[in-house]
């Protein structure tokens, strides 16, 4: 609940790219999926969860697989 709440003071909604899933979370506490691929900025300025404007963290590289 702590970091629910230290979202809610924060300016922007932070989303986190999961490369792995293919869903962003969302520092409001959503997570989203999209069907076709798109940029989020380009699509989505505001978070439909919390109304502020999306800021994308940075892409981690994916999980090594060992074969």
């Amino acid at each position: 609940m702590a970091s629910l709440r230290a979202a809610r003071d924060m300016k922007n909604c932070i989303w986190k790219l999961d490369p792995w899933h293919g869903y962003y979370d969302s520092a409001c506490g959503h997570a989203y999926v999209f069907e076709h691929e798109f940029t989020v900025g380009s699509a989505y300025a505001f978070c439909p969860g919390c109304g502020k404007p999306i800021e994308l963290a940075p892409v981690k590289a994916e999980p090594e697989v060992e074969e």
